[in-house]
């Protein structure tokens, strides 16, 4: 009986998922003008499909159970797309725009929110820009290198604004293409 509990816990560890880091979700950015990686985790040799911008690319997982693809060089798109992987499983990622993609990165400067600022109320109120994307990486300490992290996509929009970087999203205003 154990052997057979054993074989049967082994055998859905075999079979898992085809599954994406955070920084692939809903609402994300791709930089437009480069090839754009698409990577993640499946079962071991299983074949996975990425689909997007009339592409459509495949790879077989590794003996971990990583696969990644490159997407050719995209252009610039504010019309909203969908990111299709597909393995065992499919992952449908919604509302994927084609733009310029900005590091923002600092200290205490970086980290106050639009809600920090003088004119919050207004600038909260009047945060419509549904071209500007917001992944907020949160603080997590490593002494190595992390191949994934946690966080979330957001569009920039009088619910969310105070929460994005006060820094960032003023230079995303100004120099974003999207």
């Amino acid at each position: 009986i154990l052997l057979a509990f054993y074989v049967v816990c082994m055998t859905g560890m075999l079979h898992a998922d085809v599954r994406m880091p955070a920084i692939f979700a809903d609402n994300m950015l791709l930089q437009r003008g480069k090839p754009i990686p698409v990577y993640g985790h499946a079962s071991v040799a299983e074949q996975v499909f990425v689909e997007f911008g009339g592409q459509r690319k495949a790879a077989t997982t590794d003996e971990a159970g990583h696969w990644r693809v490159v997407l050719d060089s995209l252009a610039e798109s504010s019309a909203p797309q969908e990111l299709r992987i597909t393995g065992r499983n499919e992952v449908l990622i919604r509302n994927v725009l084609v733009g310029d993609l900005w590091l923002a990165s600092g200290q205490s400067n970086m980290e106050m929110g639009l809600g920090g600022v003088n004119s919050a109320a207004a600038e909260e109120k009047a945060a419509r820009y549904d071209g500007i994307r917001f992944f907020m990486v949160p603080r997590d300490l490593s002494s190595s290198p992390r191949s994934e992290t946690a966080g979330k996509w957001q569009v920039c929009n009088p619910k969310n604004a105070s929460a994005f970087s006060a820094v960032a999203r003023s230079a995303a205003c100004f120099c974003a293409s999207v």
